[in-house]
């Protein structure tokens, strides 16, 4: 190699070698080391125990008869074990397919991708794993998909029996198939929609029923059966799905269809709105303060999927002026807490009313407080306002319901407190 190779410009020994030992040895008998790998690793599949090292050395044969390149591995080998891989494994879904339970047999195909990952790791050439693993994904799930997902036990049982480790492992093969998860996402999607539109139906028969308007605001059953529904499938879409955006608007999409139906007197706005007011009042059920939290959290998000938020919008402003008026709201934070919610969901126009009567509710404690001040400096002290007890709360007009003007007769004492502010605040 040194001087003969270099001065006669010939084959380095080395590769003579190789290339003598693939003509007059390898040749002769590669059928029949091709077929023997290719039965030896069907047993292995099988479950049989076989001698990896002898099978690796054998594999070696081929790559290092290519000189450093894997064509001859490829041409030889690969070409006729991806072919024969196929058609074991499309043998082994058709099995299966007719045995075995949509579950189980994601099982088996999981068990089995995973044992081909393997296989690579311990004897075939790198270069083969994203071709095998193809094939695999090819014969045990693209091709029998739409077989698998019509199984008595596919989507709806998985569903149905919240067999969550079941829809993981579901997304998590499908998510290897090209658009594998879309009939999966509708699916779902429908599923959802069929439980809601459930729920909405049996809300209706039973608001025929309902005798009177504070009755039906008043029952929170509804719009908890439906907080619980979201939460159910929200945490499927985190737990099994992985937050797949495809499986989000899926759920989104159900909501809505059936969040926005007609539901007779009272709508969902109405019934939402009831809802908050209920968890906001001190009359209301009484939670600690991070249930309420976690409360108001859901139904802003159920809230999300409301189109007509104006009217929700609306029906909360004069909810949330009466807790604030007559002083029956149990918590400022959680008010406050409720309107950044929905500020975050909707912007800012949204909840500047909201905010706004707020902000008077806070300037009307310190205009309060220094109009005591200015009456206990006046002469006549506390008989400035008559000998009452007298507080006044200046509201912004733009940011507060309309109500009705009465006429009122008031007496004396009123009137004269009343001249005595009006003094003070001009």
């Amino acid at each position: 190699d040194r001087y003969y190779v270099k001065l006669q410009s010939v084959e380095p020994l080395h590769n003579r070698g190789y290339t003598v030992f693939n003509q007059q040895v390898f040749q002769v008998c590669i059928k029949d080391t091709r077929s023997a790998l290719l039965r030896v690793i069907n047993l292995e599949r099988q479950g049989e125990h076989i001698d990896q090292d002898l099978v690796k050395g054998v594999i070696d044969i081929f790559i290092d008869l290519g000189l450093g390149s894997p064509n001859l591995y490829n041409a030889e080998f690969e070409e006729a074990f991806l072919p024969a891989t196929s058609d074991y494994f499309v043998r082994q879904a058709s099995g299966w397919l007719s045995e075995d339970s949509f579950p189980e047999y994601l099982r088996k195909a999981e068990v089995a991708l995973n044992a081909e990952e393997q296989r690579v790791t311990n004897y075939l050439h790198r270069s083969t794993q994203m071709k095998l693993k193809h094939v695999v994904i090819q014969a045990l799930l693209a091709q029998p998909q739409s077989q698998l997902l019509e199984k008595e036990t596919g989507v709806v049982y998985l569903l149905d029996n919240d067999k969550r480790e079941d829809l993981a492992r579901m997304h998590r093969m499908f998510s290897l198939v090209d658009n594998g998860l879309n009939p999966i996402s509708h699916a779902f999607r429908q599923y959802v929609t069929d439980r809601g539109s459930k729920i909405v139906d049996e809300r209706v028969e039973q608001a025929k029923t309902v005798a009177s308007k504070s009755e039906a605001l008043s029952d929170p059953t509804f719009i908890q059966t439906l907080l619980d529904l979201h939460d159910r499938f929200k945490g499927i879409v985190q737990e099994c799905f992985s937050q797949d955006s495809l499986f989000q608007k899926s759920l989104k999409e159900a909501f809505e269809v059936f969040v926005n139906r007609d539901i007779g007197k009272f709508s969902f706005a109405a019934l939402m709105s009831s809802f908050c007011d209920r968890i906001l009042k001190k009359s209301g059920e009484r939670l600690s303060d991070d249930q309420v939290e976690l409360l108001l959290t859901k139904m802003v998000e159920l809230f999300s999927f409301l189109s007509d938020k104006d009217l929700f919008a609306e029906i909360y402003r004069n909810q949330l002026s009466k807790r604030l008026l007559y002083e029956t709201s149990a918590s400022e934070d959680a008010e406050k807490s409720m309107i950044a919610k929905l500020k975050m969901k909707c912007g800012a126009q949204f909840t500047s009313k909201l905010e706004g009567m707020l902000t008077d509710l806070s300037l009307a404690l310190d205009t309060q407080k220094d109009f005591k001040e200015h009456c206990d400096q006046l002469p006549e002290s506390k008989a400035a306002c008559g000998g009452i007890e007298f507080g006044v709360t200046v509201l912004t007009t733009g940011f507060w319901p309309s109500y009705q003007a009465h006429e009122a007769s008031l007496c004396p004492e009123m009137q004269k407190a009343i001249q005595v502010f009006s003094n003070y605040y001009n």
